[in-house]
């Protein structure tokens, strides 16, 4: 598929009434923190026209840069979301479908699926290549040479557009049951209670509401790092089960020392995983991607794993 076809694709579906100028302009205003900003509205309607057709002129290497760097990826993609009716999904699936862009399994909504697909068309234009359809192994390419950078993973000219984070909920999740019902009773435990009990969210004392939150930011971007493994590599959980062991085998001596309170017991083991350089894992050579955040995370979901305990029963 060509940007013109796609963005052909796009008008028929979501343009409504709008000329295919206003059309465009006005998705690129909505995608962007500034409308002002937008490269294309200095531009004739003549000029932007021509963009939808195969045989006229296609958007400039230097505006496709400058939209590249403005776009907001979750902003085009609610604009699009909101245009869209059960009807014109099916169509765009449908099309998407026949292009190899699409399957009945994906995780992706179509509105994402579109977003992304015309952020990519603009890095095609300044010369940035996604990947094709074959993911990589680690073992295939020099991991030295990749790194995390804006939501990507970079392997040369070469770049694989991982999901967003989103927003942490506002409220424990159930993923998140094991490892946090933990850490509540190891508060309650640490002022002085028995283990049988534990404290509710809502009552929490200050700094074990502060604590909390720190340490869901930590599982979340940890839990981020490893749907991005699962999405960018093919080997990818034999990648998760290496740095999963790595992480433990960092921490496992820390793990069985004598503590007063389970508290303490935590708070010396995340303090311990940020002084620990990974190596063994080829992953974790990717620059940028698992910081001391990322390794505090990787702790709690280990709990979540049942691989160890932060509240033992026989203490």
């Amino acid at each position: 598929m060509q940007f013109a076809e796609f963005l052909n694709l796009l008008y028929v579906n979501i343009g409504g009434e709008m000329s295919k100028s206003e059309f465009l302009n006005t998705l690129i205003e909505n995608s962007i923190e500034n409308p002002d900003d937008n490269p294309l509205s200095n531009l004739a309607p003549d000029t932007i026209n021509r963009y939808f057709s195969p045989s006229g002129n296609t958007i400039s290497k230097n505006k496709a840069n400058k939209l590249i760097k403005i776009i907001q990826l979750s902003a085009l993609t609610t604009h699009i979301e909101n245009q869209l009716t059960v009807d014109t999904i099916d169509r765009l699936a449908d099309t998407l479908h026949q292009y190899g862009l699409y399957t009945d399994d994906s995780e992706l909504e179509i509105s994402e699926i579109c977003a992304q697909l015309f952020l990519n068309f603009l890095q095609g234009k300044v010369g940035i290549q996604t990947f094709k359809k074959e993911l990589p192994s680690v073992g295939e390419i020099e991991i030295t040479k990749v790194r995390y950078e804006n939501g990507k993973i970079v392997i040369g000219s070469q770049y694989l557009q991982l999901p967003e984070k989103g927003p942490i909920p506002d409220s424990l999740v159930e993923f998140e049951d094991v490892y946090s019902k933990q850490l509540l009773i190891a508060y309650s435990e640490n002022d002085g209670n028995p283990k049988t009990d534990y404290y509710n969210v809502q009552n929490l004392p200050q700094k074990y509401r502060n604590h909390l939150h720190d340490q869901r930011v930590n599982f979340f971007n940890a839990d981020y790092v490893l749907r991005a493994i699962r999405d960018g590599f093919k080997d990818s959980e034999q990648q998760i089960a290496l740095l999963k062991q790595e992480t433990y085998d960092s921490i496992s001596d820390i793990l069985f020392e004598d503590y007063k309170t389970s508290f303490k017991k935590v708070t010396e083991t995340l303090k311990h995983i940020t002084t620990v350089s990974f190596s063994k894992p080829e992953i974790t050579q990717i620059q940028n991607f698992i910081g001391n955040s990322e390794k505090k995370g990787l702790c709690h979901s280990l709990v979540n794993d049942g691989k160890f305990n932060w509240v033992d029963d026989n203490e």
